[in-house]
């Protein structure tokens, strides 16, 4: 897929979680019915690739990436998460917080990202394979079709070259 990347100054955006630790056994809350978070948490390890992906684009020098901005909805807690992704290379962050989001499905989750991904007008937006904790894969696209913007699922190369974006992405069977 070839994607044109707005010149001058891309703006990157990557979307990261922070997650229970995968040491920890995972279970399910009897009085919520819902997983339990609690626990020592970390930056999503699939997150980690789409900060060394955002960091390779800009680094590459093929396009200017004028900024690097990590983004993730949840607790207050979950600005350690965001803490990581600067520290492997983000240039700031923002956090979305709000009691009312807590338990938030798919559906809205992907909405209010995008809502604060709006503000941000961004270039590009790349987030990790899935999420570590409910191991959902369908935040990208759903944050893609709020934005408007087109959504590639798998991609195991991506290279920038003369304003285009080319990516190469996994297949089912190979």
């Amino acid at each position: 897929m070839d994607s044109s990347v707005n010149e001058p100054g891309n703006l990157t955006r990557v979307l990261v979680k922070e997650v229970p630790d995968a040491a920890v056994t995972k279970r399910i809350n009897p009085s919520t019915g819902r997983l339990d978070r609690s626990g020592e948490k970390n930056l999503n390890p699939y997150d980690t690739h789409a900060i060394e992906a955002a960091m390779q684009i800009k680094e590459g020098g093929a396009v200017q990436v004028d900024e690097i901005v990590a983004v993730t909805m949840g607790p207050e807690s979950a600005v350690r998460a965001l803490h990581k992704a600067v520290s492997l290379g983000a240039d700031r962050s923002v956090q979305l917080t709000d009691d009312a989001l807590a338990g938030s499905d798919v559906a809205a989750t992907g909405y209010a990202l995008a809502q604060v991904l709006e503000k941000e007008s961004p270039d590009l937006v790349l987030l990790g394979q899935q999420s570590d904790d409910g191991e959902c894969y369908t935040i990208g696209a759903i944050v893609a079709d709020h934005l408007q913007m087109p959504s590639l699922t798998q991609v195991i190369k991506m290279d920038v070259a003369d304003g285009s974006l080319r990516c190469e992405r996994q297949a089912e069977y190979g």
